[in-house]
């Protein structure tokens, strides 16, 4: 199994190898699959399918990836690519040194990080997404071979679009591996918020909703969440726009 390190991983192109060490992201599209099996040593890998289909062998695991999906891999992840069919295929690789995400990540959250590596690895990405990631591609190409700088923030904002994504799939606050040990009140909380009419909920809407006055709200939310119901609330609606 290879487990190749980003300063001198074939994600890097010849392009960029004279300021590879300037640079906390990289890139490459591709048009075939890549069955070796590997990990990635001091990087995360973020994935958009735009053509084709593929499979995706993920620790063991084979996950059927199609156009529209995007997924990951962190450095816990071995994996390889395998092509599904006979359609043309073709996928943009995204590649961020580890200290780069977890600075990204914690933008989002403190923990954020380690939801990330609980999280499912694949999932259906927008139509806007995609073409917002190919804009910046396309941009990115036509810079120039000496600015780094430009290319590294570019690439910096696509992944940054992907987090933000990755972000509002995870479920806020709570550890998707201990569902079953939550108490109700926290599975119905999780429950709402998944309706959009969650956005327009104030605290009153909440102790309805929870069946808790104003004070037991706020108690267990403290205890839970570290925050107020209010900051709750105005911390989902910053997050979902």
């Amino acid at each position: 199994m290879n487990k190749f390190g980003f300063e001198s991983d074939n994600t890097t192109s010849k392009r960029v190898e004279k300021f590879i060490d300037k640079i906390s992201f990289s890139y490459h599209i591709n048009t075939f699959d890549f069955p070796i099996m590997h990990g990635h040593k001091d990087y995360w890998e973020f994935t958009v399918l735009t053509d084709g289909k593929l499979i995706n062998v993920l620790n063991g695991e084979k996950i059927r990836v199609t156009e529209g999906q995007i997924f990951f891999s962190t450095t816990d992840d071995v994996h390889c690519l395998k092509k599904s069919g006979n359609e043309k295929l073709r996928y943009i690789n995204i590649v961020a040194r580890e200290q780069a995400v977890k600075r990204l990540a914690e933008l989002f959250a403190p923990d954020f990080m380690d939801t990330l590596r609980k999280i499912k690895r694949t999932h259906t990405f927008p139509d806007e997404f995609i073409k917002q990631i190919n804009e910046i591609i396309h941009q990115v190409l036509l810079l120039p071979d000496d600015e780094s700088e430009k290319y590294n923030g570019l690439l910096c904002g696509a992944v940054m679009l992907i987090m933000q994504f990755l972000y509002r799939k995870s479920v806020d606050y709570i550890d998707i591996s201990k569902q079953n040990e939550q108490p109700e009140w926290v599975k119905q909380l999780n429950k709402a918020m998944k309706a959009p009419e969650f956005l327009t909920y104030n605290v009153t809407d909440l102790c309805q909703l929870l069946h808790y006055s104003r004070m037991q709200l706020s108690r267990i939310f403290r205890n839970s969440f570290g925050t107020t119901p209010h900051k709750f609330l105005i911390e989902h609606k910053l997050r979902t726009f």
